[in-house]
């Protein structure tokens, strides 16, 4: 992902690969996304690996629509448990274990 500053607003680039297409064609047709990212998205070609999305964020429901598209994207660490314990720690820090 990358942000794009403007005045008063910043558009961030979300690309959206073929591995998480089908998640977020289910999310769009729920309504699980605002309005204006599901037009976005539906008027969006795939190309070069994906819809690159470039969207434009000017309110709090665009940008938790950013943050949504991003959880689909990252997913989270796994982490060994013999890991943790050989290194003290006692905290995953936000990770899964195995």
């Amino acid at each position: 992902m990358h942000l794009i500053p403007h005045a008063g607003y910043f558009i961030a680039l979300v690309v959206v690969g073929s591995k998480e297409e089908d998640q977020v064609q289910m999310m769009c047709a729920r309504g699980a996304v605002s309005s204006y990212v599901t037009a976005l998205y539906s008027k969006t070609p795939f190309s070069a690996g994906g819809r690159w999305l470039m969207i434009q964020v000017r309110d709090q429901a665009v940008l938790d629509d950013v943050k949504e598209l991003m959880a689909i994207r990252v997913r989270p660490q796994k982490v060994r448990p013999d890991l943790i314990k050989e290194r003290g720690h006692t905290s995953l820090g936000g990770m899964s274990p195995l």
